[in-house]
């Protein structure tokens, strides 16, 4: 299913690469980028919630710990580069020029 999901991803910015303009493409991927992280720190944080309620075998648990482990991992890096970004990601996503100042 992730072969799935790479490959219309793939597909989808190869699609965009050929159609838009450069800041278009910036915009519309850092803007996934953006909503894909919100999306796993809220699942993380029901996942965190709720872990009492998981009923599974020891090696099913573990999978799930070491997945968490590693999107708990992401998750803080991810916060340290939208920090240390943040004055490209604001220029990427609300400035109205056609080509970004470099």
């Amino acid at each position: 299913m992730e072969l799935y999901l790479f490959i219309a991803l793939l597909f989808m910015y190869l699609i965009t690469a050929v159609a838009g303009t450069e800041i278009t493409v910036r915009r519309i991927w850092t803007s996934a980028f953006i909503l894909s992280f919100l999306l796993s720190a809220v699942t993380l944080f029901f996942m965190k919630l709720d872990n009492e309620e998981m009923m599974m075998k020891a090696e099913t648990f573990n999978w799930c710990y070491l997945l968490y482990m590693f999107g708990s991992l992401c998750l803080a890096l991810g916060c340290i580069n939208l920090w240390m970004y943040r004055a490209g990601l604001r220029q990427i996503l609300l400035n109205k020029e056609e080509t970004p100042k470099e």
